[in-house]
């Protein structure tokens, strides 16, 4: 079972404030206890740019509580975390466009909850299904 709710606000032709929220609650049919591989509260909010000539750009913070429906003691317990990002876009040609973002700007060390789903906490690996620190990526998109 799960709950999603996104939104959007244009304060200018151009511009546009956005968010979205999400809640997923799983357990397993047996034994009624939490599946850890479901994502906790998360939510994104942020500020949007569609100009005329091409130019798009985005700035938005990603939120995510801390993972507290564990099915065990033993499991280790998610950490809540927040993240920055910012991506660009120029559409080239009607059917064109390229993008590039910067992703995690602040470099934050985080786990996804998905990434160490029934993990015990004592595990001595758990630090390399760290997920990734800042990164830049780049695409071109093709539409036909």
């Amino acid at each position: 079972m799960g709950y999603e709710a996104k939104g959007e606000y244009k304060f200018l032709p151009e511009w546009a404030l956005f968010g979205s929220l999400a809640y997923a609650h799983g357990a397993n049919d047996v034994t009624n206890a939490p599946l850890d591989s479901v994502d906790p509260w998360t939510g994104i909010t942020g500020i949007r740019y569609r100009g005329l000539n091409g130019w798009g750009g985005e700035l938005r913070a990603k939120f995510v509580f801390e993972k507290d429906r564990i099915s065990a003691s033993t499991v280790y317990k998610v950490p809540g975390h927040m993240t920055f990002d910012a991506l660009a876009s120029y559409e080239i040609a009607p059917a064109m466009t390229i993008n590039v973002g910067v992703f995690n700007i602040l470099n934050q060390s985080y786990f996804n909850a998905a990434d160490v789903a029934g993990f015990a906490a004592n595990n001595t690996n758990l630090d390399l299904f760290r997920a990734s620190g800042r990164s830049v990526a780049s695409n071109l998109t093709l539409r036909w």
